[in-house]
């Protein structure tokens, strides 16, 4: 009898032949009539038809472009703080508030109010925005610096019938490049008063100045009421600059500033205004410009002084007037968890000595830990690792063990009817039922807290103010824009840093070393005493005595800089020393 051919351990297996697509016939022999249960329930997916894929694109477009312009129109709205406008001359002898009178008048639904420092404040219903002008002091470097640093816009005004661009105009403009420039606007006025056939000449000669130092910039009109209202919509609609060291920090524009005095030498200062920038925590730490560091006793909310009115009523009346503002605490300091302002790092000059450990060092490191009942005989016999692991068994005792089965049995079974009355108390349990609630809403819904947010118009109380260095604060910037600006992490710390500056090409006045000088660094302003070196690759730099072009600087400094803005003028704050970050 013939028998099959059976093939043995050794038989050669060869490769299968390696194809992406299989045919027919072998998919049919690998199935078998089966069909895969992941493939059969799977929803096939729809394919795009060309057109289909064109509609698509459309609708995400669409919805992206009314997303960016809900944006865009929201701003200065009722949700949103004002748009803050720095109203700038560029003539020593020109006056804005003949520019303000303008914008006051511009529109007939138009609301304006002042607050305490001086701000205007102008509500247009027809655009649903609001607008803040702020006009710093001529002739003061350091009161414009501060209020363009946390100016939306920046409103340059100019005459057509006296010089355009003085020399204070040219030193306005470099100082607000070197510091950072909001979004620009140029405006020229009394173009009306020039010969009707010579305007076009006297705008373009304006638009030419303006184009040396803002080139892509175009002068606009103000002389009649239409041209404030374009104006409003140009401020309105325009792309803003980014200016990085404000974005990722909370900041804010005093509106109403009060010293309150205690009886240790210190005071708290309560500083009111439209909150911007990032979300402001309690527990951080503020800088005011030209003041200090300080921490916050807490935050207040309050209503809006200003109101977006869209209805028919567009002021407030005598009675509002008369009404107390409600005032909401939305946080408070918790003294564990703020921030130091400690700055400097003290060293211990005994940390790194070794030094010889006291008698009650000594007694806690001979203590062993022996089971309960063992003899110092058998305590003997044990090794280290066997107690600690004999004091772990003998922690949990078997009393633990069996409250915690009883609580377990009566939680289990709980209360009957009849002894509910008398073993559960009705008010804890409502006290209970409210904390589970306020878990449970704080769970669904993390976001909504009393979180001081943008466009919050708050109070922040500054606590341990010196009265003598707020006097002496008071009395040099009486005038000045107050402006505060919150703190990151680690910001307060001081650091020592080699700095490369150089001149702009206004001045070339010699500086000495070690002269004293004020440095204007992004939101920062404080006077150092540099020591000028030769710039060079090398580790080691040649000391100078005085600074040509280029000049290093090696002082101690905060370690957060923005390294594009930097404005560096003498102690009295003469022109001729700027120099910017390299």
């Amino acid at each position: 009898m013939q028998q099959a051919h059976r093939a043995g351990n050794l038989k050669q297996s060869n490769k299968s032949h390696k194809s992406r697509h299989r045919s027919k016939r072998g998919i049919a022999a690998a199935v078998k009539g089966k069909v895969n249960v992941k493939e059969f329930v799977r929803r096939n997916r729809h394919v795009l038809k060309k057109e289909e894929r064109r509609h698509q694109a459309l609708q995400i477009r669409k919805n992206k472009r009314e997303e960016s312009m809900n944006k865009k129109r929201a701003l200065g709205g009722t949700r949103f703080p004002p748009f803050l406008v720095c109203v700038v001359p560029l003539n020593r002898q020109l006056d804005v508030n003949s520019a303000l009178a303008i914008l006051k008048s511009c529109s007939e639904g138009a609301v304006a109010t002042e607050s305490p420092n001086g701000i205007l404040h102008i509500a247009l219903p027809n655009f649903k925005q609001r607008f803040s002008f702020i006009s710093p002091e001529v002739d003061n470097d350091f009161s414009l610096l501060d209020a363009l640093k946390v100016a939306d816009t920046a409103l340059f005004i100019s005459s057509a019938l006296d010089e355009p661009v003085d020399e204070w105009g040219e030193k306005v403009l470099a100082l607000a490049m070197a510091q950072g420039m909001p979004t620009p606007v140029v405006v020229a006025m009394d173009i009306e008063g020039v010969h009707p056939k010579k305007r076009t000449t006297e705008k373009q000669n304006v638009q030419k100045l303006i184009s040396k130092w803002l080139p892509e910039e175009k002068v606009m009109q103000l002389d009649k009421n239409s041209d404030g209202l374009n104006l409003f919509r140009r401020i309105g609609n325009q792309k803003r600059n980014v200016i990085h060291h404000r974005e990722k920090r909370p900041y804010m524009l005093a509106e109403e500033v009060e010293y309150v005095p205690e009886s240790d030498g210190k005071g708290t200062l309560k500083v009111s205004g439209y909150l911007r920038g990032m979300p402001l925590n309690v527990n951080g730490l503020v800088h005011i410009t030209g003041l200090g560091d300080f921490q916050m006793s807490r935050i207040d909310g309050l209503e809006d002084p200003h109101p977006l009115t869209l209805g028919k009523e567009t002021g407030k009346s005598d009675t509002m007037e008369a009404e107390v503002i409600k005032v909401s605490v939305l946080q408070k300091a918790d003294p564990a968890k703020q921030e130091s302002l400690v700055s400097e790092n003290v060293p211990d000059l005994m940390d790194a000595e070794q030094t010889w450990p006291t008698n009650q060092e000594i007694e806690q490191a001979n203590i062993e830990k022996v089971p309960k009942g063992w003899s110092d005989y058998q305590a003997a016999w044990i090794v280290e690792s066997d107690a600690e692991d004999n004091s772990e068994y003998e922690s949990g005792s078997d009393a633990e063990d069996d409250e915690q089965f009883m609580s377990l049995m009566e939680s289990e079974v709980g209360p009957t009817d009849e002894k509910y009355d008398d073993t559960v108390d009705a008010f804890e349990e409502h006290e209970v039922l409210k904390k589970l609630a306020a878990a449970r809403e704080d769970q669904l819904y993390p976001d909504e807290v009393d979180t001081p947010q943008y466009g919050f118009y708050i109070t922040i109380h500054i606590k341990d103010v010196r009265q003598d260095l707020w006097q002496a604060f008071h009395a040099s910037n009486g005038t000045a824009p107050l402006s505060l600006f919150g703190l990151l992490p680690h910001e307060q710390k001081m650091s020592v840093m080699n700095v490369a500056l150089k001149r702009t090409g206004v001045s070339d006045e010699p500086i000495r070393s070690k002269d004293r000088l004020v440095f204007q660094v992004g939101y920062r302003r404080f006077i150092v005493n540099p020591i000028f070196s030769q710039h060079t690759n090398g580790s080691k730099h040649k000391l100078k005595s005085q600074d040509t072009v280029l000049l290093n600087l090696y002082k101690r400094i905060y370690p957060k800089w923005n390294y594009e803005n930097c404005i560096v003028t003498d102690r009295d704050g003469k022109e001729g020393k700027d120099v910017a970050m390299d």
